[in-house]
């Protein structure tokens, strides 16, 4: 999880656009046993990972969502259901699992 003031900083620069590398922050990232999901999401109210039904959980105060558990249980092409502040439903994969 991000928890180092450093890391929030990447955070807020990938919000901004102003990330050098996004893909090191978001997609699906295996270390040991545990898998970490983060997808950048603007305007989610929720973010559910349709082939796990797992809700990710929103960083901070960032519009980063991020899930973690075993390595397996999620594929390496998986996509997300996100509600937004209007309540509408938006399926799709995640662009960086590609």
């Amino acid at each position: 999880m991000y928890q180092a003031a450093n890391d929030m900083d990447d955070l807020h620069r990938l919000g901004a656009t102003r990330h050098h590398d996004p893909g090191m922050i978001l997609g699906k990232h295996v270390k040991g046993s545990v898998a970490t999901v983060r997808s950048l999401v603007p305007g989610a109210k929720t973010v559910i990972i349709v082939e796990t039904g797992a809700s990710m959980s929103r960083i901070g105060d960032t519009d980063v969502f991020e899930w973690s558990g075993p390595r397996n249980s999620v594929p390496d092409r998986y996509r997300i259901i996100w509600h937004d502040s209007d309540n509408h439903r938006h399926d799709q994969y995640e662009p960086y699992c590609f």
